[in-house]
Formats: structure tokens, sequence, C-alpha cells
């Protein structure tokens, strides 16, 4: 796995992926790039020093997640704690996802169409109805 990669893989609410002062944390990315050995300047050569992600700020550059094409997986949560995996059919022109999702309360598969990234919707101002909208993440790699 390259570099920009692995950071992309770190989750803003996992503390192990972080240092206390907000940088990503090394051992995290060696472990997902296979041990290999990675210096703090590697890393702010891609990250430009900036910190962990902030739900309602800006993401920053390398943190954005690539956008999956069709037929990848992602995990789509509809509300809390209701998270299920879904098959990307279309990525429409604002990078929103169109994906079937297997909703596992019931067992059937619902069509969802406009989901947005996490990140995207965390970015909108506190109350705004957008942020209670279904969003897409890659799934977790055990």
């Amino acid at each position: 796995m390259k570099l920009i990669d692995a950071l992309r893989e770190l989750d803003p609410y996992e503390a192990m992926h972080w240092t206390k002062d907000g940088q990503p944390a090394m051992a995290e990315l060696e472990r997902l790039m296979g041990d290999r050995k990675v210096t703090r300047e590697e890393v702010e050569a891609i990250t430009g020093g900036a910190k962990r992600p902030v739900p309602g700020e800006p993401v920053p550059d390398f943190y954005r997640q690539p956008i999956p094409s069709p037929s990848r997986i992602v995990m789509v949560t509809l509300a809390p704690d209701e998270a299920y995996p879904g098959i990307v059919s279309r990525v429409n022109a604002d990078n929103s996802l169109n994906a079937h999702v297997f909703d596992g309360s019931d067992g059937e598969i619902r069509f969802h169409t406009g989901i947005r990234h996490k990140h995207q919707l965390e970015a909108l101002p506190d109350g705004d109805a957008g942020r209670n909208l279904p969003y897409w993440e890659w799934p977790k790699r055990s």
C-alpha cells in the first residue's frame, strides 16, 4: 500500500491512529503499509503538517477519500448505528453515489441515490438537515 492510501485509511474517530497533537501515528501507518518503515518527513511531505480531521471543519486535502468506481462495495450508514454494505451502481457528477444497499433490518435490498461521503456531511453547518442523510465510507479493514 502507498503512503497516501495508508493516510486515507486512518480513522479520525480512532485515537490510536493519531498522536496526542493530531499527527498521523507512525506505528499505524507502518502497520497499514505491511510494516514498511516510514519517516515523519515522508508523512509531512504529503500532509503538509495537516492534523487529524475534525468533524465540522474542512477535510485536509491528503485525507480526501477517492471516489469508488461502480461495482465497488462501500458501507452506507442509513441511521445512527445502522451501517450496511452497498454496491455502487453509479458515481454522479457531484461525486455522490447511487448504490444498492442490503438493509439488514429486514433483509431487503434498497436503491439509494445521492449518497455523499461522511466527511461531506460533517462539513455542513450544525443544524443543516443534510447532516442527517445517509452517507458512505470505505469498509473497515481487519
